[in-house]
C-alpha cells in the first residue's frame, strides 16, 4: 500500500510541477450541497447520520492535509530535513513520534458509514496551528489514509472517516505522523484493516455542477491588517464543497480547497506552505507559525483527491501583526 502511494505521488509529481505553475497549492447522507459555516484547523469527526452540509461543520479542515490521486507523501517535500530514503527512494522525516492504534481492532465490521479511529500519540505534539509553517521540532499532525487516499490532517487523537463512495468489503486505514510542512515520517506508520458492511450505505454521489470553476476571495480586504487569527472566507463558482468525498475517487464538480501563505509551490504538489483543507466556505487561519508583516494567503480548489484545479484560485495581501 505504501508502494502504490509512492508510484501515484511520483507519477503525479510530474504532471504537479506543471499544475503548480498555475497554482497548487470525515459520512454525510446523500445531500452534498456546499456548506457555510466557519471551521478550525483540527479535524473533528464526521458524522454519516447527518447531512452533507452537518458533516462538513463536523469534519475539521486542518483536518489538511493534507492527489489527481495525491496519495500524500510528502517525505521528499523539501530538502535538509532529519531522515532519510526509505525503501522505493522516497524521503521519509523523522519526528521521532511513536503512533499506536486503539480502534477499530484489526479486522473488524463497521455497519455505519463512518469509521471511527482512536489513536495513542507519544514522543509528539500534535499541533495544527503550525502546519505549514517552517518545521518546529518535535511538532507536527498526523496524516489518515483510507486504501493508500489522503484523507485529511488531524491534530485530536479521535476522528472518522466518511465511508461516502466507498464499496462494502475489506479496507485498510494508514496513520502517519507528519511534520509541519507536512512530509510523513514512514516509520511511524500503523496501518489496520477492518470490514465495511453498511446496514444502510449511502446513496452514491455521482455528479456535481459543470462549467468552469473557480473561486474567489470575499474577506479578508487586500491590505487589511489582522493579528492572532482571522477567518478567510471564499465563493465558489460552478463547484460544490465535500468532506465526505475527502480522498475518494474524484467527482467532476465536486471537491474543497487548500489555503496556503506565500507559496503555491513548495514542496510536492505546493503542500509545503498548506495550512489546511476545508469543505466549507470560511476557514480559520491561525498565526501562530506566521512572522509580522505583509503574507500573501492563496485559496485553491481541489479536486477530491486533493489535485489543484488549473486556474482556479485566488489570493489576497495582508499584513500580519
Amino acid at each position: 500500500m505504501i508502494a502504490k502511494r509512492y508510484l501515484v505521488v511520483s507519477l503525479l509529481g510530474l504532471v504537479g510541477l506543471a499544475l503548480v505553475a498555475a497554482g497548487c497549492g470525515s459520512g454525510g447522507s446523500s445531500s452534498s450541497g456546499e456548506t457555510s459555516a466557519s471551521n478550525s484547523k483540527p479535524a473533528p469527526a464526521e458524522s454519516s447520520e447527518s447531512s452533507e452540509s452537518e458533516a462538513g461543520m463536523k469534519e475539521s479542515e486542518a483536518g489538511m492535509q493534507e492527489s489527481g490521486g495525491m496519495k500524500e507523501s510528502e517525505g521528499a517535500m523539501a530538502e535538509g530535513k532529519e531522515g532519510g530514503m526509505e525503501e522505493g527512494g522516497m524521503m521519509s522525516v523523522d519526528t521521532g513520534a511513536k503512533l499506536t492504534v486503539d480502534s477499530p481492532k484489526p479486522n473488524e465490521v463497521v455497519y455505519g458509514n463512518d469509521v471511527a479511529f482512536k489513536l495513542g500519540i507519544s514522543n509528539f505534539e500534535v499541533n495544527c496551528d503550525y502546519a505549514g509553517t517552517p518545521n518546529r521540532k518535535g511538532v507536527g499532525h498526523y496524516h489518515v489514509e483510507l486504501d493508500g487516499a489522503l484523507i485529511n490532517m488531524f491534530c485530536a487523537e479521535e476522528g472518522q472517516v466518511s465511508m461516502q463512495n466507498v464499496k462494502p468489503g475489506k479496507h485498510t486505514l494508514t496513520f502517519l505522523a507528519a511534520d509541519d510542512e507536512h512530509a510523513d515520517d514512514m516509520k511511524s506508520a500503523k496501518e489496520v484493516s477492518f470490514d465495511y458492511q453498511p446496514t444502510n450505505p449511502l446513496p452514491p454521489i455521482t455528479s456535481g455542477p459543470s462549467g468552469k470553476p473557480s473561486i474567489k476571495i470575499l474577506s479578508p480586504k487586500p491590505g487589511e491588517t489582522v493579528s492572532g487569527g482571522f477567518d478567510i472566507t471564499v465563493e465558489p463558482t460552478n463547484f460544490k464543497f465535500s468532506c465526505a468525498l475527502y480522498g475518494k475517487e474524484d467527482v467532476p464538480g465536486y471537491g474543497h480547497w487548500h489555503i496556503n501563505v506565500d507559496s503555491t509551490s513548495k514542496g510536492m504538489m505546493g503542500m509545503g506552505t498548506m495550512l489546511g483543507m476545508s469543505c466549507r466556505r470560511t476557514f480559520h487561519v491561525s498565526l501562530a507559525g506566521i512572522e509580522p508583516g505583509p503574507h500573501t494567503f492563496y485559496a485553491i480548489l481541489e479536486d477530491d483527491q486533493h489535485a489543484p484545479t488549473p486556474g482556479a484560485q485566488a489570493s489576497v495581501r495582508v499584513n500580519v501583526r
